[in-house]
């Protein structure tokens, strides 16, 4: 794990470190799988290699690893997310989410509703709604995080997506969520539960976008293996 300072992104090449974590200590011999930054400004790390941990940098310089996230045997952490009440979830690559509030995990699975299969994203939209996206479960919606007992709404392909597999989850100025499956885009409309569905034929690069981004102006960015 690399720390560089404040410098242009073309610096970026020849800049030296300001700080490198791993070479010793509890990340030795471990490697970096997943990143997110809260915002406190910390920066959440999902570990593996022989074994998964979570880490947690802070803006004091100080580096945390968590002794464990969820159990009996520790799942790799496969996605990271912030709902608005400042609390951290976590996407397990086995199954389930697990919530990080006043420095405890609590764990949810298939029996509190997440939709199956291993988390492949986590999504906080404008209205404060979590979204779960998981390898054959389809698409889950949670509208209250907060909640002590969340409950999970599913789209899936018996239920209005073309495809069980969801990828990447981003949303529009409008509120409405663009789940990438392995068939293509699925455009949400979560007041209407209308879906309209992008493919190839529409322009995508190729109908399995990994990774979906709406950046500060609005734009909608999808990344695919061809472009």
């Amino acid at each position: 794990l690399v720390r560089l300072g404040r410098i242009p992104l073309q610096q970026i090449p020849a800049a030296r470190p300001e700080a490198v974590y791993g070479s010793q200590g509890e990340l030795r011999g471990l490697e970096v799988f997943k990143m997110f930054e809260d915002s406190l400004g910390g920066i959440w790390v999902s570990l593996t290699k022989g074994k998964n941990r979570v880490a947690r940098w802070d803006v004091h310089g100080v580096l945390r690893m968590f002794p464990a996230t969820n159990g009996p045997v520790e799942q790799l952490v496969s996605a990271f997310a912030e709902d608005h009440a400042g609390d951290i979830w976590l996407g397990l690559y086995g199954n389930g989410v697990v919530r990080y509030r006043n420095g405890a995990f609590t764990q949810f699975g298939a029996r509190d509703g997440i939709p199956a299969g291993f988390v492949s994203s986590l999504y906080v939209d404008d209205a404060g709604r979590l979204w779960i996206g998981s390898s054959y479960g389809g698409l889950g919606r949670v509208d209250s995080p907060a909640a002590e007992h969340p409950t999970v709404r599913i789209y899936d392909a018996s239920r209005g997506l073309t495809s069980d597999e969801v990828t990447s989850i981003t949303s529009d100025q409008w509120g409405r969520i663009y789940a990438g499956t392995g068939r293509g885009i699925d455009r949400l409309d979560p007041a209407t539960d209308r879906v309209i569905h992008y493919t190839t034929n529409d322009g995508l690069a190729n109908d399995t976008p990994r990774r979906s981004w709406r950046d500060r102006h609005g734009w909608l960015w999808f990344g695919t293996t061809k472009g």
